[in-house]
């Protein structure tokens, strides 16, 4: 609890993109359907009941596929068409990167100690997508393993208004 009430009070001057991240740990540290989901992605490493979720932040912001949202989400809800949530190769056209660390992302060292690994994409229009792996799969850019992804809408004031998830599984 002690590393969240540190940096939400570093985060003020932040820009957009920081603001996204924030209200995206917030929630998925305080949200006891976020908690349901992790704890049946991956039933062993959420063991304790402890009231706040604790994971390791990777400051290394990644592509996620859109893609593996298709059918869960509306087009119109993401300010996007219906061909560039299906087709990632278009989506990538358009909003693919190049991974690259954030300076925000990298003081926001959450709990070395969490078994569980956080990963962001960019945030694009009013959306972000963040996934959870199994901290001892995954090395940088390597992941291995099961992943819970999830998409985060935004309000106008930027803040959490409805999250989606998915599970993956990488090889």
């Amino acid at each position: 609890m002690f590393c969240f009430l540190c940096f939400t009070s570093s985060a003020n001057g932040q820009n957009n993109r920081g603001q996204r991240y924030l209200a995206a740990l917030s929630f998925l540290q305080t949200n006891p359907e976020v908690r349901k989901e992790i704890k049946q992605a991956f039933p062993k490493l959420l063991r304790d009941k402890k009231r706040c979720l604790q994971f390791t932040v990777d400051s290394l912001v990644q592509p996620i596929p859109l893609y593996f949202f298709d059918g869960e989400i509306k087009p119109e809800n993401l300010g996007l068409s219906d061909s560039l949530i299906r087709n990632d190769q278009k989506f990538n056209r358009e909003y693919g990167f190049e991974p690259y660390v954030c300076q925000y992302l990298s003081v926001v060292s959450m709990s070395e100690q969490s078994e569980m690994v956080l990963i962001f994409s960019k945030p694009i229009n009013n959306f972000l997508i963040a996934e959870i792996l199994d901290k001892r799969l995954y090395t940088g850019r390597f992941k291995q393993g099961f992943a819970l992804q999830m998409l985060f809408l935004f309000n106008e004031s930027g803040k959490v208004a409805d999250v989606f998830f998915t599970k993956t599984m990488y090889n």
